[in-house]
């Protein structure tokens, strides 16, 4: 692979020619595949992802191509923004996720004194992304659901509305999301921030539970 790629390299003085790039994507995909561990949900889409390379490669003008590369290049931008900002509903908990407190401040504080919980805050922005990465795609997890509502007062405020803007201020908010786990008194036992995944949530609560 590596002889082939310096001799064309040679050959051609240093212009990528499109046939090799061709072959490497090629092997570069039969690799890909090999090593997956879902390669029989991948082995269905090879022949076809063989046929449009093969297209572009013999069958199209350059013309056609820059289009081709263009409209794949605004795809995948798209998807990753989409991927990174998901639409949400902030106000609203899926039944399998964590149940946030509807109450006040001051009562999500008064419930974990008298019950001997901690408090779990989320503060967010509704502009952020993150924010909505991690109400869509971690706050809704069952697992992440199961352990935080058992262990913690649940609390979500807007940083930017209401009572999320004292709170913000209260616990010197510079980031959102902003995550803090906290007692009956007001006190910060620990915070974090930005997007969690799952298990890194959970390994968050976890480490203040004894």
């Amino acid at each position: 692979f590596v002889h082939i790629f310096y001799y064309d390299f040679r050959r051609f003085k240093f212009k990528i020619c499109t046939k090799v790039v061709f072959i490497y994507l090629r092997e570069i995909f039969v690799y890909f595949i090999a090593s997956s561990a879902r390669c029989d949900l991948l082995l269905k889409y090879k022949t076809a992802v063989y046929k449009f390379l093969y297209l572009y490669h013999t069958k199209t003008t350059m013309k056609m191509k820059n289009i081709i590369f263009t409209l794949l290049i605004a795809g995948a931008g798209f998807a990753y923004y989409s991927y990174n900002n998901p639409k949400v509903n902030f106000k609203e908990d899926t039944k399998a996720g964590i149940q946030f407190h509807k109450g006040t401040w001051a009562e999500a504080l008064a419930l974990a004194k008298k019950d001997n919980m901690l408090v779990f805050l989320d503060v967010y922005a509704s502009w952020c992304g993150p924010c909505k990465k991690i109400k869509k795609r971690t706050f809704s997890n069952d697992k992440v659901g199961a352990y935080f509502n058992e262990h913690f007062i649940n609390v979500s405020l807007d940083g930017e509305e209401g009572e999320g803007v004292n709170i913000s201020l209260q616990y010197n908010v510079t980031s959102y999301p902003s995550l803090y786990l906290i007692n009956g008194d007001g006190k910060i036992i620990s915070q974090s921030g930005g997007y969690m995944s799952p298990k890194e949530l959970i390994s968050f609560g976890k480490s203040v539970i004894k």
